[in-house]
């Protein structure tokens, strides 16, 4: 398991240089970025998919054929708590990454509370 920490915000799926974070800080935060990237498949509901590209856009599947929504993504940090938002057309959906590895996924929704475990299917 990965801990992730990242001690200032970094913002976007694009890499751009925030000058409030340390050079380490940094690395961390694009590592948190690149491990995000490619298809995902929910743990719970194995025909649910999710398939984060690296320049930011977000498809979300369901039975592998039918789009259930196109939006974007993006990475933040607040008080040492990683962030993960979910941007469509119908709104903006943020979650609590609890858990990431190049293989998993565990988000938590807020305020709700619910806990979405994915497993990578797909790397780009």
């Amino acid at each position: 398991m990965i801990v992730i920490f990242l001690g200032g915000a970094f913002f976007g799926a694009n890499f751009q240089k925030n000058n409030n974070l340390s050079e380490k800080q940094e690395e961390k935060a694009v590592i948190v970025q690149e491990d995000i990237f490619g298809k995902w498949q929910s743990v719970d509901d194995k025909d649910y998919t999710a398939d984060f590209s690296a320049d930011g856009k977000l498809i979300e599947e369901y039975a592998s054929s039918k789009i259930i929504d196109k939006g974007s993504w993006s990475i933040t940090e607040k008080d040492g708590v990683t962030y993960l938002s979910k941007v469509f057309s119908d709104g903006k959906y943020d979650y609590t990454i609890l858990e990431l590895t190049p293989e998993k996924l565990v988000i938590s929704f807020f305020p709700k509370g619910n806990t979405l475990t994915f497993v990578k299917i797909f790397d780009r």
